[in-house]
């Protein structure tokens, strides 16, 4: 989480330091956009800059244009304008009265954090006096000084890793874009990191980081990519996962072809596997941090079905023996 500082009058530059950002106009930065709806969002994702959105109703109407902006910068037609994408998702709060109930203030925040929000940018109204700023210094900022923020912002910036990568290379020429084994070294680089990752976190660290809509859909939607045909045998047809999230439960199927795999939110009426668990051991069983025995004997998971697919899983996404 991140925080701007919006002083038109150019009163506080002294006080710049203490924020992430010091904006004196919201215009002038080229890596930013402003955005007014979901349009907007989506146009400025697919351009690789920023969006700030204003005058939100609540923190939770952030929630669907965050979403929006991450499902369009993994678009295929998402194309840079430059190599230094600035995928992030702002919000301008303003804050006018120094006697604010600091509680309330963090309280907004915090519903900002909680639903995707990578910066808030504080707006000064004209005539602000230094206690506003020191109000946000002293009382706002410091509760969000904390490993358990820094660690999901970290997470987040490795789920969109991959797309901004992607994305970055479709502007390139194709006689510039590196070759396939290139391709395949930088892929490597990447599940090693999130592997380290998902070591590193504890269980509510995923649940918070992975559990939300954007996170489990990145996780089914990176499987389908990683599927690989010549592992599955015989085995054509769906298999559907249900992930216990802090949101509910999360619905996946992934239908598995000779060609690829395809991965939807939903259930499958015909699907030859069923793979229920909670994010943070289905993570960890992709990883082999948790062994599929332990993982069934102890009720962590579920599997239903085709049990010689279930003992190829591991082959055939790519990851370490699942079942």
């Amino acid at each position: 989480m991140k925080f701007g500082l919006l002083d038109v009058e150019g009163r506080f530059e002294a006080q710049a330091a203490q924020f992430d950002r010091y904006w004196k106009s919201l215009d002038d930065d080229q890596r930013w956009s402003r955005c007014r709806g979901l349009v907007d969002v989506q146009r400025a994702a697919k351009k690789g800059v920023g969006a700030f959105v204003q005058a939100l109703k609540t923190p939770e109407d952030a929630a669907e244009l965050v979403v929006e902006y991450d499902r369009a910068l993994q678009a295929d037609d998402a194309v840079p304008a430059s190599d230094d994408v600035n995928a992030s998702v702002a919000v301008v709060l303003v804050v006018g009265d120094a006697n604010a109930d600091v509680g309330e203030v963090v309280g907004l925040v915090e519903r900002y954090r909680q639903a995707g929000v990578d910066e808030v940018i504080f707006s000064l109204p004209y005539g602000a006096g230094a206690d506003i700023v020191e109000l946000l210094t002293k009382g706002v900022l410091p509760e969000f000084d904390d490993e358990e923020v820094r660690e999901q912002a970290a997470a987040k910036a490795a789920r969109r890793a991959p797309a901004i990568a992607a994305a970055i290379e479709r502007r390139r020429p194709s006689r510039d874009r590196p070759s396939v084994r290139r391709k395949k070294q930088v892929l490597k680089r990447v599940d090693r990191f999130q592997r380290s990752a998902v070591t590193r976190m504890s269980d509510r660290q995923l649940e918070l980081t992975m559990g939300n809509r954007i996170g489990v859909r990145t996780l089914f939607k990176a499987m389908a990519k990683m599927y690989r045909p010549s592992k599955a045998g015989d085995f054509i047809g769906e298999i559907e996962f249900t992930l216990d999230t802090p949101h509910g439960k999360e619905v996946w199927t992934i239908n598995c072809q000779p060609t690829g795999a395809r991965a939807r939110r939903g259930s499958s009426e015909n699907a030859r596997l069923h793979v229920k668990s909670g994010v943070a051991d289905f993570l960890r069983l992709g990883t082999g941090d948790l062994s599929a025995p332990n993982a069934i004997m102890s009720g962590k998971v579920e599997v239903r079905g085709d049990f010689q697919v279930a003992a190829r899983m591991g082959e055939m996404f790519g990851a370490a023996k699942m079942l």
